[in-house]
This record gives C-alpha cells, sequence and structure tokens, in this order.
C-alpha cells in the first residue's frame, strides 16, 4: 500500500510540476497600419524592402541563427519600427515576447519584390512562480508523513497502543495537510503562455 501510494505521489509531483501549463487565446491581430519612416534609399537589383513592426510599441527585433535544432537569438538588427533591404528569400526574425519570464519568438519573413510591412502583436510568457519549489517539497514531506501515519495508525487500533494510535493520528493529518498545501501551491502558480500574431501588406 505505501509503496503504490510512493509511486503516485512522486507520479502526482511530476505531472503538476512539469504539466501545470495556462495557455491564453492569442492577442488581436494588428491593425493594418504603416509606421512612419524616415527617408528610404533606392532598392538595389534583386532586393526586396521588409517593414518590421509591433503594436506593443518599440521593440527589439532580434537576429537569431538555428542551432541544434532551435533557434537562439545572436544579436540585434534594429529598434522597431524599422525597415530591411534583403535579398530576395526567406528569413527569420526573432522578437523577446512580453511577461516576467524570457522567451524567443520566431516569425519567418518573404522578402520580394513587393515592399511588405510585418506587424506583429508579442505573445506573453511567465514561468512557473518562484513558490512552485516550496510546493514540490512540502507535497513530497507531506505525501511521506501520510504513508507513515496510514502505517502505524492502524496498528495502534489493532494491538490497542494509544501512543501509536496517537503519533499516527497526527503524522496522517498533518501529511494530507501538508500535502494538499503543496498541491494547491503548486496549481496556483503555473506557467502562462500566449502565442504571439502577427500581420503582412504590402506597403502603401
Amino acid at each position: 500500500m505505501g509503496t503504490r501510494f510512493a509511486g503516485c505521489l512522486v507520479v502526482m509531483v511530476g505531472l503538476l510540476s512539469g504539466g501545470c501549463t495556462h495557455i491564453l487565446p492569442a492577442p488581436p491581430l494588428p491593425v493594418e497600419i504603416a509606421p512612419p519612416l524616415s527617408e528610404t534609399p533606392p532598392l538595389a537589383e534583386g532586393h526586396g524592402r521588409v517593414v518590421v513592426d509591433v503594436a506593443d510599441g518599440p521593440t527589439r527585433v532580434l537576429q537569431v541563427e538555428r542551432q541544434s535544432g532551435r533557434y537562439v537569438a545572436t544579436g540585434v538588427m534594429c529598434e522597431s519600427p524599422c525597415f530591411f533591404d534583403l535579398p530576395y528569400g526567406h528569413y527569420v526574425f526573432g522578437f523577446r515576447s512580453r511577461g516576467r519570464s524570457y522567451r524567443l519568438e520566431t516569425s519567418e519573413v518573404e522578402v520580394g519584390e513587393t515592399p511588405m510591412v510585418y506587424r506583429f502583436a508579442l505573445g506573453r510568457y511567465d514561468a512557473a512562480g518562484p513558490a512552485v519549489p516550496l510546493g514540490i517539497v512540502a507535497t513530497t514531506l507531506g505525501g511521506m508523513a501520510f504513508i507513515t501515519g496510514a502505517a502505524l495508525l492502524p496498528i495502534g487500533l489493532a494491538k490497542d497502543l494509544d501512543g501509536m494510535t496517537l503519533a499516527g493520528g497526527i503524522t496522517l493529518a498533518a501529511g494530507g495537510a501538508l500535502t494538499t498545501f503543496g498541491v494547491v501551491t503548486i496549481v496556483i502558480n503555473p506557467t502562462v503562455r500566449q502565442p504571439g500574431v502577427w500581420v503582412r501588406f504590402p506597403l502603401p
């Protein structure tokens, strides 16, 4: 019984700590309004123009590279709103999401003959709160105490041992309360994710 409960407890703590994530709906699509730009030079042969704007306000546009199967930021390209004159082709731009934690948002950009505006609304990322480790410890210790109490109480009752019965009851109650506290602490401090969105339209 105790071994089975301990196994279930380990699985529960793992699922709570790693899987308690809230996915928020994406923000509304940005309005298709091209930002004002300073004087722009004429385009070179084989180059296209991309204007980058962020509805949330001036934001660093990050240079990203694919490393070990994922994109990582390697530098800052500009502060939005800004524009790029690039050879025709596909590119990937990066942004830092809103929220208290760092998360790199990436977007593929196509550069062609027609100058285009890419306007972004950033997503949000809040990693699990700092109380989560406390919740994990409380759940683990509470579960161990619960198992101990659950073992002592029946023995004390069966053998009419008042001391063991009292110890088992106290340990069982304390373990249950501590486990509940730990689970609640983990649940109310979830990771929050919100995807970003963007619109693409020709530059007027």
